[in-house]
């Protein structure tokens, strides 16, 4: 946008936002859970992640879905969808030990969104050994990289299929689990720190 030569431009990824976990759940889950953490807007595309539960819902009856966050622009469009979705359940604004928690609980993270500047909620589900569904974009390919399932943005079919497969492939999510825990270690605030201090002072 500002015409800036490409060798003057340094991607300095950021770090986690550090979650307090305890050392084992303290909610315990028999039934498929999923979570979604984030601003409740349109962007975040959670049309498609409603849709794509409904999907999973006709194998999987008593599966759940958990939306977390505080609501945004163009919510109040998808209110009325969420409310009538069986199984689904929007809780709002949580206190980081109940995020915790449900990151540790769930089957998988959803993270469908459209549009996203960094994808924090990807470094804090690697943190809690949960296993992540997100969206296409380029910018989440650069922090999931490939411990995470990737689905079109637009395309709830493919959601709903990785939802599944990671209820009945445990040994898959263990995989992403591994992944997910190798790829934190590509992220910390100290990296960030000691890159942009190394730029700006050999600038």
């Amino acid at each position: 946008f500002y015409k800036v030569e490409d060798a003057r431009v340094v991607v300095i990824p950021h770090g986690p936002l550090s979650l307090s976990f305890p050392k084992k759940a303290s909610l315990e889950m028999k039934d498929p859970l999923f979570f979604y953490l984030g601003r409740l807007e349109a962007k975040k595309n959670l049309g498609v992640l409603l849709d794509a539960f409904k999907l999973v819902q006709k194998k999987y009856s008593t599966a759940r879905l958990v939306l977390a966050g505080r609501e945004g622009y163009g919510w109040s469009s998808l209110e009325e969808k969420a409310s009538k979705q069986k199984g689904a359940e929007v809780v709002g604004f949580l206190p980081e030990t109940a995020v915790a928690e449900l990151y540790q609980s769930s089957t998988a993270f959803i993270f469908p969104s459209l549009e996203d500047g960094f994808g924090f909620p990807l470094l804090q589900a690697f943190q809690a050994g949960c296993p992540v569904v997100c969206s296409d974009l380029p910018v989440l390919h650069e922090v999931g990289g490939d411990s995470v399932l990737y689905a079109d943005a637009h395309d709830a079919k493919a959601f709903a299929k990785h939802m599944i497969k990671l209820i009945e492939e445990p040994e898959s999510a263990a995989v992403l689990t591994l992944k997910g825990k190798k790829r934190l270690e590509h992220f910390s605030w100290e990296k960030a720190a000691k890159t942009l201090a190394e730029e700006f002072y050999s600038s």
